[in-house]
């Protein structure tokens, strides 16, 4: 008789996070080049779909403290409670909400790095690992500050 492993609420958040930011990054990529971008809908519909996400993810932050690591919690809760209080001021305004799926472009870093944490005995887990810092130099700290120059404009 084969043993199931428990997972604990690290690698079950984990797992969350990959299949719900998986999803929804292709679903900005889309928007990105532009195969969405034309459509008022699709604005309105990525947009809620980041903020069920991030309620939920939030929620996780909340009640399950140990679904991240210590040293990473109190930033991801108020990065998280943060945006989920300014959701209602860009609800409805495609300025604010174009602005948000632009800068969700960091979540494509998070993604990776949680991949890398996760598969980091598989192939995948090597190439992660191997592209986290250029992707978090590439799309944190280049792509994201000038993400505001469109929302400006």
């Amino acid at each position: 008789m084969a043993t199931r492993r428990l997972r604990g609420p690290l690698e079950l958040h984990d797992i969350w996070n990959l299949a719900a930011l998986g999803t929804l990054n292709v679903c900005h990529i889309g928007w990105w080049c532009g195969a969405l971008a034309g459509s008022s809908r699709a604005l309105s519909w990525l947009f809620w779909a980041d903020a069920a996400y991030l309620v939920a993810d939030c929620g996780w932050l909340l009640l399950v403290p140990g679904c991240v690591p210590a040293a990473s919690r109190n930033t991801l809760l108020i990065h998280h409670l943060l945006v989920c209080a300014l959701v209602p001021i860009a609800a409805g305004k495609p300025v604010l909400m174009a602005h948000l799926l632009r800068v969700w472009c960091v979540e494509i870093h998070s993604w990776n790095h949680i991949a890398a944490r996760q598969f980091s005995s598989t192939r995948i887990g090597a190439v992660a690992r191997h592209i986290n810092k250029p992707l978090f130099v590439a799309l944190r700290l280049l792509y994201f500050p000038t993400s505001w120059f469109p929302y400006a404009a």
